[in-house]
This record gives C-alpha cells, structure tokens and sequence, in this order.
C-alpha cells in the first residue's frame, strides 16, 4: 500500500510540473511574438525538453526511494513462546492387599489335624479357630484356616470313614489309606463315593479305590 501511495505521489509530482513549464512556455511565446514563428517555436521546444529532463530527474529519484524502502530490512520475526509442558497424570493409588481375618483367639492344630497340617507343608495356611464339632450335626470335626493371601480353607476329620480331608474351595487335599491325595473340588474319588472300601480291614486299600471316580 505505501508503494502505490509514493507512486500516485510521483504521477501528481510530475503533472505540476508539466503544467507549470507549459504555463512558462506560453507566457515566454507570448512574450516572443514579435520575433519570427520559428524562434518561437525553438524557444517551446526548449521549454519542453527541459520539462522532460526535470521529469526523468524525478521519476528516478522517486524510483530510487521506492527501491530502496523495499530494500529496507523487514521485521525479524519472534520465536513463538514454548508450549507447556504437560503434566504426567496420577498414578492410581495401589490397591491394599487382603486382610486376612483375624483369629478369634490363640489356635493351633492338634492330632489328625497337625499331621495333615505337617503333611501339606503350608498349603493350608494357618488355623483361625481351634478344632471343634462340624455346626450341622454330622459328628465330624471341622477347623477353619487362612492362607496369607486371605484365602480361607476348612478342614474336616470323616466320622464315616475315618479320613481327612483340606479345601479351599478350588481344590481338595484328602488323607486316608490312599495316603495324600489331590483334586479338583469337580473331582471325587472312588472311595470317597463308597466310604465302606476304607472300612475294610488291612491298611492297604481295595484296587481302583484310590482312583478318580
């Protein structure tokens, strides 16, 4: 915008000055008109090459300004500010691990109890009670254990056939003439289907009773 300023700048400049050697040519005519036509005419065209310079004169002084104040160093840019730096998000607060429940007083395992307790080597955790009668009356004897993750587990003497027996739920540890055993809580075995094979005599069980059912 300010070059097409400067230039109309330059054109009006120009056109004054035109017009005031035309006005001094006229009036140097009329002043010479007693001389010849042809001075005349010599004295107008003098007038009006020296317009023409002065004109020249001008248009490259107006296009040395406008050179040079296009050459004129631009602004130098800023650097854009830095964006922030984004803060990590919290980390959620770790779970706490189980609690186990708490014994409801000193317990320790006695008899059957503490050998199968000896016999599992820790899987069964520790007692939370003592050992007393199974609360539905079968007559056997029952134990309540916890694992350190908190599982609870339940041990069980078989009036019926003598055995013991260790769960958590999952699966199932058994003791009897079959000596340890393992198995899913999906699972039996034969003799637990027919108690009566551990009743017989000898301490060797039948063949296919230590089988799963």
């Amino acid at each position: 915008m300010k070059l097409v300023f400067r230039a109309l700048t330059a054109v009006v400049a120009m056109t004054a000055v035109s017009a005031a050697f035309i006005r001094q040519g006229t009036y140097l005519i009329q002043q010479n008109s007693s001389t010849s036509p042809s001075t005349a005419l010599d004295v107008y065209a003098a007038i009006l090459a020296q317009s023409s310079d002065n004109n020249s004169s001008t248009s490259r002084s107006n296009d040395n300004s406008v050179s040079s104040s296009s050459s004129s160093p631009t602004a130098t840019p800023q650097p854009a500010a830095p964006a922030p730096t984004p803060r990590p998000a919290a980390q959620p607060a770790p779970q706490p691990a189980p609690v186990p429940p708490a014994a409801s007083g000193p317990c320790t395992f006695l008899l059957g109890f503490a050998d199968l307790h000896r016999t599992l080597s820790g899987k069964d955790g520790t007692c939370t009670d003592n050992e007393h009668n199974d609360p539905n009356g079968t007559g056997d004897r029952v134990q309540t254990t916890v694992k350190p993750d908190g599982t609870l587990g339940y041990m069980v003497w078989r009036i019926a056939n003598n055995t013991m027996a260790w769960t958590d739920g999952f699966r199932t540890f058994t003791y009897s003439k079959c000596l340890l055993q393992e198995r899913l809580n999906t699972q039996t075995f034969v003799w637990e289907r027919n108690p009566s094979l551990m009743q017989q005599p000898g301490a060797n069980p039948p063949p296919g009773a230590c089988d799963v059912a």
